[in-house]
């Protein structure tokens, strides 16, 4: 079984836990869609066999691919890179190119869950001060008001929205671009 979260879909679909079975002799590829790390898919999932298993996590600001293939009569296949790589390097030159962090597990689905986020936050959440360090509580603030607001997109506007999700509790008031 692979148990996965979709990524963003810009909906009430996005980071929705899917669990899909691997079926001997049919491979599965999943990739992002646009270079965007989490865009439709999550880079995060978790091959459960019974009661083990393999949580993988690839750490990448770009496109990456994983290709999946459970054979009838042996293990599964776990292949994951970055996705239409072809380079070469010249001597003395580098490149940085991504993680892929592979946790095995036994025991219950929901305790290898567990460890994997302890892991991740007594291992990888950056930290200050030796305590990891608080993440913003954001508000978004998309193009999409335009039509249908048309104080959106002024001073006015925006002020309003700050207030209002200062209210929520919110610290950090994020003013989208919308990519162009």
């Amino acid at each position: 079984m692979l148990h996965q979260i979709t990524g963003d879909v810009c909906g009430e679909e996005s980071f929705l836990p899917v669990n899909t079975t691997l079926e001997p002799g049919k491979p599965m590829t999943f990739a992002p869609v646009g270079g965007r790390p989490s865009n439709h898919v999550f880079p995060f999932f978790n091959i459960q066999y019974g009661d083990e298993g393999l949580i993988t996590a690839i750490g990448w600001s770009g496109q990456w691919a994983v290709h999946l293939e459970r054979s009838g009569t042996g293990p599964t296949r776990l292949e994951a890179g970055m996705e239409r790589t072809c380079l070469s390097l010249h001597p003395g030159e580098r490149i940085r190119s991504l993680r892929i962090l592979v946790m095995p597990w036994k025991g219950q689905l929901v305790d290898a869950q567990n460890r994997f986020r302890r892991l991740l936050l007594f291992e990888y959440v950056p930290r200050l001060d030796g305590h990891p360090l608080r993440l913003p509580v954001a508000s978004q603030c998309f193009d999409r008001y335009v039509g249908s607001r048309p104080e959106w997109s002024t001073e006015a506007g925006q002020l309003r929205a700050i207030r209002a999700t200062a209210d929520l509790g919110c610290d950090t008031h994020w003013f989208d671009a919308a990519w162009f």
